[in-house]
């Protein structure tokens, strides 16, 4: 992100969020239009990545996005400059910053830092047992959540990865796509600290979530994609079946087939994976009325 910012005047921008993480770090990021600087209240894309500290991929791709945007208006692409000179693009590739660290740190320390398979009998697909087996031999690699401690005292929060191993199965911290504040709470979360979808305790009490919640309602963002792994799907609101479908139904589905038509993948209600609550692209929705997806990358062999 600094080499494209540096290398790209007028173009790129770099962006910090409000709020450093529990183990001090921030949260960066940068923003992608024609004459970036200027404040003329062009309509904003959003693009996530790493909620899930595990999800490597998905900070990746995010990233991959800008250096498509900057190398098409570079290059003179008719349709990028078109959509960069219309539009901004906001990206933060790692929302999750601590918990991404000690899975990547733990994934160096066992040779994995290229990406480590959890097919261990090479059948091409990935079972509950596989995923168990590598995950508590391979302590932080498979790290899901942030760093939180568990709650002694409500007015003092604090965390650290380090003294908190995770076995990608049960461990610290807070999931952060289950702490945003629609329907938080509800079904698809859990309210046991070690378990992987613990919501922490109460709505946007993390610093990751607060970082995103501040600044989407400070922008004019009409579209987000959170990204996630590994299930080759665009998933779309609700998240809980209980709700039912959104009054933007037909915009929603529309929208979301078309990006699904591109790859492969399936287009589907954020509930028909699983139901969950506390996410991204439900409180997003529900604050701004911006259409926000779940991609799940990867593809299901």
């Amino acid at each position: 992100m600094k080499a494209l910012v540096r290398d790209n005047p007028g173009l790129v921008r770099p962006i910090t969020l409000n709020h450093v993480t529990y183990e001090g770090r921030p949260v960066e990021g940068i923003e992608i239009a024609s004459n970036v600087n200027a404040r003329d209240g062009r309509p904003a894309f959003m693009e996530l990545g790493v909620h899930h500290a595990r999800e490597w991929p998905s900070g990746e791709h995010a990233i991959e996005w800008a250096y498509e945007l900057v190398n098409g208006y570079r290059n003179g692409d008719a349709r990028v400059r078109d959509l960069v000179t219309r539009t901004r693009t906001i990206v933060i590739p790692i929302v999750n910053p601590d918990g991404f660290n000690a899975s990547r740190e733990a994934g160096e320390l066992y040779g994995n830092g290229g990406g480590h398979a959890t097919d261990l009998d090479g059948d091409g697909e990935i079972s509950d047992p596989e995923f168990i087996a590598a995950a508590s031999t391979h302590i932080n690699e498979y790290r899901r959540k942030n760093c939180r401690f568990p709650v002694i005292d409500a007015a003092v929060a604090a965390g650290n990865c380090m003294v908190q191993p995770d076995q990608g199965v049960v461990g610290g911290g807070v999931d952060p796509n289950r702490n945003y504040g629609a329907f938080w709470g509800g079904n698809g979360s859990s309210d046991t600290y070690v378990e992987q979808d613990y919501r922490g305790p109460g709505p946007f009490s993390e610093p990751e979530t607060q970082n995103i919640r501040e600044f989407v309602s400070s922008r004019q963002i009409m579209t987000l994609i959170t990204n996630h792994t590994f299930s080759g799907l665009v998933l779309r609101p609700p998240g809980v079946a209980s709700q039912g479908t959104t009054i933007d139904e037909p915009l929603f589905k529309a929208l979301g087939d078309a990006m699904a038509a591109e790859n492969g993948y399936s287009s589907q209600y954020g509930y028909q994976l699983y139901d969950t609550t506390g996410t991204t692209e439900d409180w997003s929705y529900n604050a701004t009325a911006g259409l926000g997806y779940t991609f799940e990358i990867g593809h299901l062999l």
